[in-house]
């Protein structure tokens, strides 16, 4: 039977030992010598897990088995040494996908982002192509209708 989420995370009783939990995978992001996990269970409580082999996609089902371990960045998480897939199930939340290289905190982050919308002004949410295009657009508009003008006042 499979510990419940929150009791890893918040007993000290399991530090360092041999744990099994279960839920769904809400984010899978490569690193260079193996996969971070992020599952959540029934109740939206979520914990880390790194496996050195199994990839998941967002929504399947795992069930982990392994030893909860302590990181001092990213909190608790399971080393796993086991992992079993259920199958896919449906999600309620945003779908995370991330690229090679990105850290449990910024994954978490781009999670919030993905269900908040974006943050930043105006400049960030557009990008730099539009921008672009928006200075030429400006610049050409001020070339054509308010030099002229400006001439006639000479």
């Amino acid at each position: 039977m499979p510990t419940d989420i929150i009791k890893l995370k918040y007993t000290s009783k399991y530090l360092n030992s041999q744990v099994d939990c279960a839920g769904r995978v809400i984010a899978s992001f490569p690193t260079n010598n193996g996969f971070w996990l992020k599952i959540a269970d029934r109740k939206n409580y979520t914990i880390f897990v790194y496996s050195p082999q199994y990839n998941f996609r967002v929504g399947e089902q795992a069930r982990v088995m392994g030893v909860l371990r302590d990181h001092p960045m990213y909190g608790r998480f399971v080393a796993a040494t086991r992992v079993l897939r259920r199958g896919a199930m449906p999600l309620q939340q945003p779908v995370l996908t991330t690229s090679k290289g990105v850290s449990p905190k910024q994954a978490v982050v781009k999670h919030s982002e993905q269900q908040n919308g974006p943050k930043g002004g105006f400049l960030e949410q557009i990008g730099p192509k539009v921008w672009l295009l928006l200075m030429i657009v400006i610049s050409l508009a001020v070339g054509f209708f308010v030099y002229p003008f400006l001439q006639g006042l000479v």
